[in-house]
């Protein structure tokens, strides 16, 4: 198909598809509107925790993608993006630069290491020439970076050097690290890795942890601690089982010093070649923690996925080392709840696929419901179709419901995503929020619908560039505006 007549379907088809979707979204949603709307305080700090996870997997991922041939010394990447902000009379422009480097081949060099970070240029600032924090009032773009009261903030991920083959030790890490296992842990100081047999890899560390969200100084930190080790077995061909050991010291200006313990364990087992299943069980100072199960099945010939999860925290998660949330020092608890959810998605043909999710989480005591720990029921539904009018075109609608005691919400959304030819890609869509709810600034909108368009460009193998343009329209009139573009480099 000519490329004109392609750009000019696909134009089409991404009008309708935005008009048909903001129609339907307006007339179900405001018949659902409930005066009385809660805040989701935990859901925005749990969503700009999963943020700055993402930012480090990310940097993780394309450092994986990016390594080549074993006779090349350093490979890894640059990511620069420009992003400017603007609505309620408050305007963000801010530059961030994420790169990720790797210096060495483990398998043939006795040496090797690792550098990745982020850095934030805060160009029209919320500083002062003292470099002090100035924030007016319902600034809806201001963010933890701002916070650093500096125009340029940044952020070490990783600087580590690896000494590699040295003899029973397999490898021995030093710098500013990541422990993978269950517990988890970020942190500066040393591991060591040993694979004891075939089957079995054990590694051991300690150090001091790196927290970017916690209310205290330097020199508290300089008390903290972290160390432990964790031991993974491959018992039998569908049994693999891990052991989890950490211990934390760690000082906050609210609760003072914790000294917790946690242990975790893990189970895999595959039932058969189109199923598994896990269990982790949690203990934290001796007491239950929480439990987590999964079971998962695929059947690739009747193109069929399901997912099984449950958690369970019978006990008060308090305050501890190891802050769930950005605002643990704030919020300072979890209620006991338990969680089920089915995930499912089945094709349909070539050109169609359909997705589902249920998702109930219950307290274990319905008395100690807050705006913090409620109860809720979410229902999701999806359509997708692939090459349906046309080649490269991907089209899907997303249906979405919650249920809490007080408080009911719909929401649907759509996106189209066609590749014009072999270099550019263009995205565009729509979707609905009840709520938006700004982190720091505590400025909230309500019944927000959002448009957004991305084009990605491959200029070569090595460089990306992306552009994205995203509108939120709100019913009390406020519009927010978002503009960005980035450069991506692998080398």
């Amino acid at each position: 198909m000519p490329l004109m007549k392609k750009l000019g379907f696909w134009a089409s088809l991404v009008v309708a598809t935005l008009s048909i979707a903001s129609a339907l979204t307006t007339s179900a949603l405001n018949a659902a509107a409930d005066p009385e709307v809660e805040r989701p305080e935990m859901e925005e700090v749990r969503s700009e925790l999963l943020r700055l996870r993402s930012e480090r997997e990310k940097i993780r991922a394309d450092l994986v993608s990016s390594t080549g041939a074993a006779s090349q010394t350093v490979t890894g990447f640059v990511t620069v993006e420009t992003n400017y902000r603007f609505g309620h009379h408050d305007r963000d422009l801010d530059t961030v630069l994420w790169f990720g480097v790797e210096m060495g081949n483990d398998s043939v060099d006795a040496v090797t290491g690792a550098f990745s970070g982020r850095m934030q240029w805060d160009m029209n600032g919320l500083a002062d020439r003292n470099n002090n924090l100035v924030v007016p009032d319902e600034a809806a773009f201001v963010d933890y970076n701002d916070l650093e009261s500096d125009r340029v903030a940044e952020q070490v991920y990783t600087g580590y050097v690896d000494f590699n083959r040295l003899g029973i030790v397999d490898k021995l890490r030093i710098g500013r690290q990541f422990h993978d296992g269950y517990t988890g842990g970020h942190f500066d100081g040393g591991q060591v890795f040993l694979r004891p047999g075939d089957k079995t890899s054990v590694n051991i560390y300690g150090g001091v942890p790196v927290n970017y969200y916690k209310f205290t100084g330097d020199s508290t930190w300089s008390s903290d601690r972290i160390y432990g080790g964790s031991v993974t077995s491959r018992i039998s061909k569908p049994l693999t089982v891990s052991l989890d050991l950490q211990g934390v010291r760690d000082s906050t200006t609210f609760y003072g010093t914790h000294r917790d313990y946690n242990a975790v364990l893990g189970v895999r087992y595959d039932f058969l070649e189109t199923m598994h299943g896990s269990l982790i069980e949690n203990v934290v100072n001796g007491q239950q923690r929480n439990l987590n199960s999964t079971l998962v099945y695929w059947n690739v010939e009747h193109d069929l996925n399901l997912t099984f999860d449950y958690a369970w925290m019978p006990e008060k998660l308090d305050d501890l080392s190891d802050g769930y949330t950005p605002y643990s020092d704030i919020l300072g608890r979890l209620e006991p709840y338990q969680t089920f959810r089915l995930l499912a998605s089945k094709g349909l043909g070539e050109n169609f696929e359909v997705g589902a999710e249920l998702t109930s989480h219950e307290l274990l005591d319905t008395t100690d419901e807050t705006i913090f720990d409620k109860e809720w029921v979410r229902t999701q539904a999806s359509l997708s179709t692939f090459d349906l009018f046309i080649e490269d075109l991907r089209a899907s609608v997303h249906f979405d419901y919650w249920d809490s005691t007080d408080d009911s919400e719909y929401s649907l959304g759509g996106e189209v995503r066609q590749r014009i030819d072999r270099n550019h890609i263009l995205e565009a869509g729509t979707y609905y929020s009840k709520f938006k709810y700004r982190e720091i600034s505590y400025l909230e909108t309500l019944n927000v619908q959002t448009y957004f368009v991305r084009w990605r460009w491959t200029l070569s193998h090595d460089l990306g560039f992306l552009m994205k343009a995203e509108l939120e329209d709100a019913d009390d009139e406020d519009t927010y505006t978002s503009l960005s573009a980035g450069l991506t480099f692998h080398f």
